[in-house]
Formats: structure tokens, sequence, C-alpha cells
């Protein structure tokens, strides 16, 4: 029986990022703290690779966020990333789409 990975979405937004599973939203001065939420929340992930991933989602007007967050993740080369651009307006089904964006692993 394969392992289900569950991902970790860092939604980008002009002047923030919403982590998710937790809605819990970082903005653009905190993320340039060191310490700070999404790299707590990064280390965690990169520490079960074997179960977890990251999905960076980007909006329009989020490049500051979207590339500290690329600068970040990319410290953690064992780590699965996944990226997607959405419409600034996009509302996610957050637990259907965390149901359809797991993946086994063999």
């Amino acid at each position: 029986v394969g392992k289900l990975k569950e991902p970790t979405y860092f939604d980008c937004g002009p002047d923030q990022v919403e982590i998710i599973p937790g809605r819990k939203i970082v903005t653009f001065r905190e993320l340039r703290e060191p310490g700070n939420l999404v790299e707590r929340t990064v280390q965690e992930l990169a520490a079960h690779t074997d179960r977890q991933y990251a999905i960076l989602l980007v909006r329009p007007h989020s490049l500051p966020v979207y590339r500290h967050l690329r600068r970040v993740l990319g410290s953690y080369s064992a780590l699965e990333v996944g990226y997607d651009v959405l419409d600034a307006n996009h509302k996610i089904d957050w637990e259907g789409e965390a149901r359809k964006a797991r993946i086994e692993m063999n």
C-alpha cells in the first residue's frame, strides 16, 4: 500500500501569504523577520518530505511575496514544490483541493 503525501499551500497575495491548512496569514513585513511562521512551516515540511510537500500559489501583484517564498523553499532541495498561477479573485475549496492534490507514493 502506497503512502499519501499531504500538501501545504502557500497562497501569495500582494502583501501577504496565507498558509493552508490552518488559514494562517503572514504579512510581507512578517515574512522578512527571521524565524517567521513561513520559515517554521517550511522547516517542518522539509523534515517530513516522505509525507508532505508544498504548493506555491501565485496571484497577480504578488511578485515580492512569491520571490521571497521561492528563496525560502529553495533552501530545502529535498522538499517537493508545486506551482500554480491563479486569478486575483479565484476562490478555492481548500478541503476538496487537498483531497484531490494528494499523491500516492510507490
